[in-house]
């Protein structure tokens, strides 16, 4: 709906339309995409940018994603002041002073209470180039509170376990709200209170992986803006701690989810940015970084390049001796999820479909969001093969665990298994998949 209290016409937004050389049909279709990116449902048209340019000011969200189609279109960041949306100025970094901020801020506006968040191409961009940051998160003066310890690192940590394990089970939305609430109301807090320079280091390390599982967890439920938001928090606190192996972990988040909404570029400079910071890190992580170049690689079509680096993932992934850590899993089932990936991506879809079964026949028993996610996968490749029965087997054990799930991307799966198997209807097998309940 629109604000029908302004009529002044929008010549801001009529010059950037010029400068995009868009038609009001071509911002419009550009809206509605942007909206399917970040799970909204639009269906604006041509009398909608009409309004707009007379001086109505759509809800919210719709500033963000017009201003973020002008952005892409442009090349450059296109506020809601400059398309003459709104009088205040948008700024897309988070200097880590602010973070503790950030976070409260981003806990006070999950979905469930009115709050969204548009996936941001600038950001995603500035994200990947600003990694020269060291500045502290200043404590409070030591006589504010009482010193942050050795317990509230503790309870941190074992917070972190719980909220790993519970998301790798049940799915990111049964975690989502919880984690972003201590966030905003632990951690943030924790952050601004003094501590020892050792404390104050393992507390942002923390803090940035608990920001890195929320990001996934918001990825995992597409709530896609408010997860790269958290994404760019966890980014700035372990720069702040110059904790390295958080650095290439952040980034490592950052491309996988530019490489699920479309971005492969970028998805690849950010696969390379992270490489660059795990250089002296664990062999897992190196393992699991490289994994993502290769199928990052293999998006943009370079075979030989993503060969090169699955080699070098299942180099570093045999020399790896310890478990993963609670944040960025990785193992051998998520090694041949990536090859079967990479080969999918390149048009090999026997070697994919073999690799898939393994990463299956692989998955440790407490990942089932993985696992159904990669059954969908399985199940998806054996239909495009021709191999309607395969897939519907498939698909049946798909249906076992979905009710189970609390995950936007197991939903999505879902809808899809029911469109890509609506045109064999009339087969038995889709016919009972298809009136097969889910609850």
């Amino acid at each position: 709906m629109e604000n029908p209290d302004s009529h002044t016409p929008n010549e801001r937004l009529r010059d950037l339309l010029k400068e995009a050389q868009w038609t009001g049909d071509a911002l419009a279709k550009s809206i509605n995409a942007l909206g399917a990116e970040n799970g909204l449902s639009l269906h604006y048209r041509r009398p909608s940018v009409a309004q707009w340019l007379a001086g109505s000011v759509p809800r919210p969200p719709v500033p963000q994603l017009i201003t973020e189609a002008f952005s892409r279109r442009l090349g450059r960041l296109v506020t809601a002041e400059d398309a003459g949306l709104s009088k205040t100025r948008q700024t897309l970094s988070v200097r880590p002073s602010q973070v503790a901020l950030q976070l409260a801020w981003l806990g006070d506006q999950q979905p469930e209470t009115g709050g969204s968040h548009i996936y941001s191409m600038p950001l995603l961009e500035s994200l990947i180039e600003a990694l020269s940051s060291n500045e502290a998160i200043p404590p409070r003066p030591e006589n504010a509170d009482r010193r942050i310890g050795a317990s509230e690192i503790s309870a941190a940590t074992a917070a972190l376990s719980l909220f790993s394990s519970a998301e790798q089970i049940f799915g990111g939305g049964r975690i989502r709200p919880a984690i972003s609430t201590y966030l905003a109301t632990t951690i943030a807090p924790w952050l601004q209170r003094p501590s020892s320079p050792t404390i104050n280091r393992r507390l942002l390390s923390l803090a940035a992986s608990m920001s890195y599982l929320s990001a996934f967890s918001h990825y995992d439920d597409q709530n896609n803006g408010t997860a790269q938001r958290y994404y760019a928090c966890s980014l700035q606190l372990a720069l702040a701690a110059n904790d390295t192996a958080s650095i290439a972990l952040s980034l490592r988040g950052i491309s996988v989810q530019a490489h699920a909404l479309g971005h492969r570029r970028k998805a690849l400079q950010a696969a390379e940015a992270a490489q660059q910071h795990s250089r002296n890190g664990a062999p897992l992580l190196r393992a699991a970084i490289f994994g993502q170049q290769a199928v990052t690689a293999a998006s943009v079509g370079d075979a030989r390049q993503a060969a090169a680096y699955l080699l070098a993932a299942e180099h570093y992934l045999n020399q790896a001796s310890a478990a993963s850590e609670p944040v960025g899993v990785y193992h051998l089932s998520s090694f041949a999820h990536q090859q079967a990936e990479a080969a999918a991506l390149l048009g090999d879809y026997g070697p994919a479909e073999a690799a898939l079964h393994e990463a299956i026949r692989r998955r440790p028993p407490i990942e089932r969001r993985s696992h159904i996610l990669t059954l969908h996968k399985l199940a998806d490749l054996q239909l495009a093969q021709g191999n309607l029965e395969a897939a519907c087997a498939t698909w049946q054990d798909f249906l076992k665990g979905y009710p189970y799930i609390t995950s936007g991307r197991v939903d999505a799966a879902y809808s899809t298994m029911r469109a890509r198997l609506k045109p064999f209807k009339n087969f038995p097998k889709v016919d009972s998949i298809l009136r097969q309940p889910t609850c």
